[in-house]
């Protein structure tokens, strides 16, 4: 079954995390897309197309924490998103982003 396969879960994962994320008020918008070696984080704000790769690291299901190592601030960082039923909640730096919806581009 493609389910047992590891690469299949994996890119399984990625695809479900991805999307448009926002902060609680709105005022921070970003999409995040799937790629084979994690998530790519790009913020709607200026410096327009600012892009971070967010490498993954573990994921936990019974905790629902997908860890990542950030690459986007010079320096190696940590990011996670948090998943609880169809909510979805990304912290990266001083930024906590919800999902807000798949990403229609």
């Amino acid at each position: 079954a493609p389910e047992d396969l590891p690469f299949v879960r994996r890119q399984r994962l990625l695809d479900r995390l991805a999307g448009r994320y926002a902060a609680y008020a709105g005022t921070i918008q970003a999409s995040v897309a799937a790629r084979s070696w994690g998530l790519e984080l790009q913020f709607d704000f200026h410096p327009r197309g600012r892009s971070v790769p967010l490498v993954l690291l573990s994921h936990e299901p019974e905790t629902g924490t997908t860890r990542f190592m950030a690459l986007g601030s010079g320096r190696p960082d940590l990011a996670e998103i948090v998943t609880r039923g169809d909510a979805r909640e990304l912290k990266y730096e001083r930024y906590a982003l919800r999902w807000r919806g798949e990403d229609p581009r």
